[in-house]
């Protein structure tokens, strides 16, 4: 004649593995191994038992308790997996991924873009050029007399003398 206990560990383990879904894997932890639960009060009743009785029971109790829990964990592994793959299974991987915009744009160069766009408003225009313009566009397109005043040419004359104070 077989315990109770091994019958209990029986029912558990068949109802733990034909669980379909997280929230029915958690009732049955709750309904054998919870506060109340059925394996728990086995525990409880272990106070009651005689000397002679209790090794056996307890031997039973803990070999139940420790197949229901790795039950549940191994069903519960399992689950989450096809979880996984039933929501893998919706996604193309040879996609492009989404590409994110981390950051803003630096203070100094959001006041530009306003001061841009007030003088725009008042009918300016921007110009854009390099940053240093050559000797032809400042004084040899403009008709500048060669003895002018202005800094000294970059001609091979000037770099060979230096400018005479004026």
């Amino acid at each position: 004649m077989s315990h109770p206990l091994e019958e209990l560990r029986a029912e558990a383990l068949r109802e733990i593995a034909t669980a379909q879904d997280e929230a029915t894997l958690e009732a049955l932890r709750v309904r054998y191994l919870g506060k109340s639960g059925s394996i728990s009060v086995w525990g409880e009743q272990m106070k009651a038992l005689s000397k002679e009785e209790r090794p056996v029971v307890g031997k039973l109790l803990n070999e139940a308790r420790t197949a229901v829990t790795a039950e549940l964990a191994q069903t519960g592994e399992r689950l989450r997996a096809d979880t996984e793959s039933r929501a893998l299974a919706n996604i193309d991987l040879s996609l492009p991924g989404t590409a994110t915009e981390i950051g803003a744009l630096h203070p100094l160069t959001q006041m530009l873009d306003r001061a841009i766009g007030i003088f725009r408003r008042m009918g300016f225009a921007v110009a854009e050029g390099p940053d240093v313009e050559t000797e032809w566009y400042c004084f040899d397109a403009l008709n500048t007399a060669p003895d002018h005043p202005a800094p000294p040419r970059l001609r091979a004359d000037a770099r060979s003398s230096p400018a005479a104070p004026g």
